[in-house]
């Protein structure tokens, strides 16, 4: 009799905290079987499955949540090994569904950048009028010589490259080149760069093709670069941070193979990442962003935040974000959310600044996200990971629907995710970096 007891007050004394996660899951898995109900005829099986699991699962949560310790000590049928064994199921089903969904999706959208040189900043285009002149004047297309030329547009990681790279690429007039735009990833893989060499071979040539590996991606590029001696290319290489990555992406005899007047358009965090170019007879030209001056960080710091603050916190917060567009958003948009919430920006600023003092200058933009992420709520948390690994680039309505309205908007109040002018989801390359980093850490998910 004592054996059983003390069996029943393990069953029942902590499984309610257990019972509360696995009905948030089955809220997410619902979401998905809403999504895709009308998607995906062909699954009804799996649908009917994940509801009938979600009926099981609220069954048996609810002996475990009842108002009383004594009913609940009466009528608890499941223990703890049992509800882990569930959860496990749940994340299973929500993984599956997951992944139908998005490769059902992906054979309606295109998850890379447009090809068109309609492009969109992450970041507002602050005063970069003056640098994208220079940038154009540096590419030098109008020039009567025909030698090939790369420009790159490098500084610290969130100072708005791709900001004014985009810019310059959206205003050039490219009718007389063949062009295209890739973006490379933080840490590229052999599939990553394969899939690169391949949406290059599309954007210039518009071959379609499926290649087994780079070295096969390196000799096709320089073929027809060979074949097409007539017409000059424009590359736009966004996010170059490997000089390993760039050598295994682009054929080893570039500047020969390469049409004359050809342009190549690069930004990268560090100079030297780039030297490959030079090794390969391509003269290069370079364009450092300037960090924001003092003026222009303060309006973007205090865009989302409250006019209220004190000066001597916004002054703080200015020098720790040094004019980084990146950092200032963030950080602004995290003034403005504990104005909202708390009125107490002092402890706020105080948190932000002993995070700033951990880590080095080029990795505040990282630490700040991190930072960022846990103060979310496990929602808009799950919202973030699922975006950052999946749905970069998808319609903001797509992305909305999957994730949850309000799970979005909150991420937009965060400045993680912001909607281009063409209603494409977009996150910072620093930010999607974390957020896969995150996804990574977190076994039970995809």
């Amino acid at each position: 009799m004592v054996g059983f007891v003390l069996e029943r007050c393990i069953q029942t004394s902590h499984n309610k905290s257990e019972c509360l996660e696995i009905l948030r899951r089955m809220v997410n898995l619902g979401k998905q079987i809403l999504q895709l109900n009308d998607q995906m005829p062909d699954q009804k099986q799996k649908l009917n499955e994940a509801v009938q699991c979600i009926v099981v699962g609220c069954t048996m949560c609810a002996s475990q949540l009842t108002t009383t310790r004594v009913f609940r000590f009466l009528t608890a049928s499941v223990n703890t090994d049992s509800i882990q064994s569930f959860r496990v199921k749940i994340d299973r089903l929500y993984d599956d569904l997951v992944l139908w969904g998005i490769t059902d999706m992906e054979k309606r959208l295109t998850k890379i950048a447009p090809q068109s040189q309609e492009l969109y900043a992450y970041q507002t285009a602050v005063g970069i009028e003056s640098g994208r002149e220079t940038v154009i004047r540096l590419l030098d297309l109008e020039a009567q010589h025909s030698s090939v030329q790369v420009v790159v547009v490098y500084g610290l990681g969130g100072m708005g490259k791709t900001t004014l790279a985009d810019a310059v690429y959206a205003n050039i007039d490219l009718q007389n080149y063949k062009h295209c735009r890739i973006h490379m990833e933080q840490s590229c893989t052999k599939n990553d760069l394969k899939v690169l060499q391949e949406q290059i071979l599309n954007g210039l040539f518009h071959q379609n093709v499926k290649l087994t590996d780079c070295h096969q991606g390196e000799g096709m590029i320089w073929s027809f670069f060979k074949k097409n001696p007539n017409q000059p290319v424009f590359l736009y290489i966004d996010n170059a941070l490997s000089k390993a990555d760039l050598k295994q992406l682009l054929p080893a005899e570039l500047g020969s193979c390469l049409p004359p007047k050809s342009r190549i358009l690069v930004t990268t965090r560090n100079l030297q990442e780039t030297d490959i170019f030079v090794y390969r007879n391509i003269q290069r030209r370079e364009y450092a962003v300037s960090f924001l001056p003092p003026r222009e960080a303060r309006k973007i710091l205090l865009r989302k935040a409250s006019e209220h603050n004190d000066e001597n916190n916004v002054d703080a917060l200015l020098k720790l974000c040094g004019g980084v567009p990146l950092l200032l958003e963030i950080i602004g948009s995290q003034l403005g959310i504990s104005s909202r919430n708390t009125n107490d920006n002092n402890k706020i600023v105080l948190e932000l600044l002993r995070e700033g003092e951990m880590v080095e200058e080029e990795d505040i933009s990282d630490r700040m996200v991190h930072f960022v992420y846990h103060r979310l709520l496990t929602p808009v948390k799950e919202a973030f990971l699922d975006i950052t690994s999946w749905f970069c680039y998808w319609p903001r309505e797509e992305v909305a629907y999957i994730v949850g309205e309000e799970e979005f908007r909150a991420l937009e109040d965060a400045t993680f995710v912001k909607t281009a002018e063409d209603g494409r989801v977009i996150v910072h390359d620093i930010v999607q970096a974390r957020g896969k980093k995150m996804s990574e850490q977190n076994s039970h998910r995809p």
